[in-house]
């Protein structure tokens, strides 16, 4: 038999030592064929002890190909081995597939001796890094878990509860199935609700609250969950307590609260005999609503902010309805300055033809001494007010007032078609009781649907700046001239004649007067004049706080006063000096905190109403008030841009107090959230 030599190519006899032609050593290259053969072999071996199957199959089927019959016998011992290493790869798959799963169940239930017994049947090499890391962490979690058992029998011992909750959750974390720590979880919780409770009671809430989170998750049932929301409960209203500005008898129905919530805790009991004293002491600003509580009053740009309740200028001592809702009157009582010739800014838009030139002196010095009416519908009320101003009377005097509510505000919808009626009805009621017909009656046109320009006009006469003025209404209001009634104010020259004249440019389109005309020619009241609600409370503000705004000789800042008028929809923003006023309406209002506390109750607005008026009534105070932070925090910044456009259009100022107005400014929690730098 013969076989060509692997150098030449010549056919030489098998077993002979060397090719008779080119001399190449054939016994030597068998020899080293048959000796790769056998590293093939043993390599496959080394790599199936391993566990490498894949490996050890690959280098065990290269032999068990014989170049020639000499090689058969090694040949058929790599076929066999390719058998067994296939046999051993199947079985170890299958086994991995059954196991692994198995293992992260028992990790999931927390049977750590199952995972770690369960991995242990399976060579290291063929399990993933994933896998592999769980066995792992079992290893170290049964070795944790031995730590924790002793850890948890000393703190038992000695009872330390805080510790032995937090070393028991740490332990049903990694062996959830353990009865025997569930009932001591169960036994160690109770302990630690008893403790937080009596804590609680004492008014030591820090500490409560520090027993209350160590109770394990197991134990946290439904009396765990009512302790929590009592304590949550407890937090905020003594930090509401501590940081609200004014002392309101709001305020003082959530400090009474307390001290029912802790009933042994003394520091509750005296804040509220305090706070009690504090709103029934009357010491306050003579304009303020309420007196100060906590010393660090909200303030804005520097000047101190209040509710205007009581008016120095004017008297309301006899009317009742303003003293039950002092708030609620500031634009009908602007209007009716204006009635008896009290008005700094005397716009008139719809009414009686307004005189001029001496007949205007002669008809002012007439209405100082008359009785008029100023009357404010809104979408939520009629406001009606009587002022009087007689001979020598040191300052006018409000006989009447009425406040008349309608069932739900009007703006709201479903509310359209009927809102007519619904007013109707009202000033029917209005005209039935008081002499409207027989006195002055000045009505208002809603500050939304008044445009408004602020300008300084250059040191001229009133003739050639009225050319000037016109200009400005045709070429920079939306609306063409012919379709809306303007009115304009212009400051009186300076003494020096040298400086710039202040403008206020106000529109209102001719349908919306039109509107206000008709509907109350239906109810046979005839108006004497129409203004327009911002520039009733410039002149509220001019009048009541004329001391204030007083500028001295050689000031270069004037002081200022601004009002905030918070409606049902919109607010009003009015800032003015003692010769100047601009004002900014934006669609937020009381239904802004309405709507926030329907979402959060999932009732309707009329409900949330009802709600938001009784607020501090609710058995849980602190989810109600966080549901109004991003309303209250929108409103804070809506109400900042506001006042910014506002100083643009006046200049700089010095503010001396900013107050506020409406029913949606009477919300507990917005005089401190409004104006505070948390926002």
């Amino acid at each position: 038999m013969f076989e060509k030599c692997r150098k030449c190519g010549t056919s030489i006899r098998l077993g002979i030592t060397f090719c008779g032609d080119c001399g190449f050593n054939a016994k030597e290259a068998f020899e080293k064929a048959r000796g790769e053969l056998k590293e093939s072999l043993r390599r496959a071996m080394e790599l199936g002890k391993e566990h490498n199957y894949e490996d050890a199959i690959y280098f065990a089927q290269a032999a068990s190909v014989p170049p020639d019959f000499r090689f058969q016998d090694l040949a058929d011992k790599a076929k066999e081995l390719v058998e067994r290493l296939k046999q051993r790869r199947d079985k170890y798959a299958a086994k991995v597939a059954q196991v692994v799963p198995a293992a992260k169940v028992a990790s999931e239930k927390g049977r750590l001796d199952d995972v770690i017994q369960l991995l242990s049947s399976v060579p290291r090499a063929l399990l993933s890094d994933d896998v592999w890391a769980l066995a792992e962490r079992a290893k170290a979690s049964l070795n944790e878990k031995g730590d924790l058992t002793q850890e948890i029998r000393d703190a038992v011992a000695r009872r330390d509860y805080q510790d032995a909750g937090s070393l028991l959750d740490r332990m049903l974390h990694l062996n959830p199935d353990q009865p025997k720590f569930v009932k001591l979880a169960g036994q160690v919780g109770n302990e630690l609700m008893k403790a937080a409770l009596k804590l609680c009671e004492s008014g030591q809430y820090p500490a409560a609250d520090k027993r209350l989170a160590c109770v394990p998750d197991v134990a946290k049932n439904e009396n765990y969950r009512k302790m929590r929301t009592m304590l949550d409960e407890l937090f905020w209203v003594r930090n509401h307590l501590i940081r609200y500005p004014y002392a309101t008898p709001a305020l003082a129905k959530i400090s009474k609260k307390l001290t029912k919530l802790t009933p042994g805790d003394p520091n509750a009991i005296k804040m509220h005999e305090q706070l009690v004293q504090r709103v029934e002491s009357g010491e306050r600003d003579e304009r303020a609503a309420h007196a100060r509580w906590n010393l660090d009053n909200p303030e804005f740009y520097r000047c101190e902010v209040n509710q205007l309740a009581k008016l120095q200028s004017i008297d309301c001592d006899a009317a009742a309805a303003i003293q039950e809702r002092p708030l609620r009157f500031a634009t009908a009582i602007g209007a009716a300055l204006q009635g008896i010739g009290k008005a700094r800014y005397d716009m008139r838009f719809a009414g009686k033809p307004q005189a001029s030139g001496i007949k205007k002196l002669l008809q002012r010095k007439k209405q100082q001494t008359a009785a008029a009416w100023g009357l404010d519908i809104g979408p939520s009320s009629i406001r009606l007010v009587r002022m009087e101003l007689g001979d020598g009377a040191a300052k006018p005097k409000i006989t009447e007032a009425e406040y008349l509510e309608f069932a739900a505000p009007l703006s709201r919808p479903g509310k359209e078609m009927t809102a007519s009626v619904a007013i109707r009805e009202k000033l029917d009621l209005l005209a039935e009781k008081f002499p409207l017909k027989e006195e002055p009656v000045w009505i208002l046109s809603p500050g939304r649907q008044a445009l408004g320009r602020f300008l300084e006009m250059p040191p001229s006469d009133d003739k050639k700046l009225n050319g000037l003025i016109e200009a400005e209404v045709e070429h920079q209001f939306p609306v063409p001239p012919s379709q809306l009634v303007w009115r304009h104010w212009l400051a009186d020259p300076s003494t020096e004649g040298a400086a710039p004249r202040y403008a206020a440019i106000i529109g209102v389109r001719d349908f919306v007067v039109d509107q206000q005309m008709r509907l109350f020619g239906e109810v046979e009241i005839e108006p004497a004049g129409m203004q327009v609600e911002p520039v009733a409370l410039a002149n509220l503000a001019t009048f009541e706080f004329a001391d204030v705004l007083k500028t001295e000789e050689f000031t270069i800042t004037p002081p200022a006063i601004a009002i905030l008028d918070v409606g049902v929809e919109t607010s009003i923003l009015m800032v003015c000096t003692e010769n100047a006023f601009s004002y900014r309406t934006f669609d937020m209002g009381g239904d802004l905190w309405s709507g926030a506390l329907a979402r959060q109750q999932k009732a309707t607005m009329d409900k949330a109403d009802q709600l938001k008026a009784a607020i501090v009534d609710q058995p849980q105070l602190a989810p109600l008030f966080e549901s109004l932070d991003e309303p209250f925090g929108r409103y804070n910044m809506r109400l900042k841009q506001m006042f910014a456009a506002c100083r643009s259009n006046l200049g700089e100022f010095v503010l001396k107090g900013l107050w506020c107005t409406g029913g949606g400014c009477q919300i507990h929690g917005f005089m401190e959230r409004i104006f505070s730098d948390e926002q």
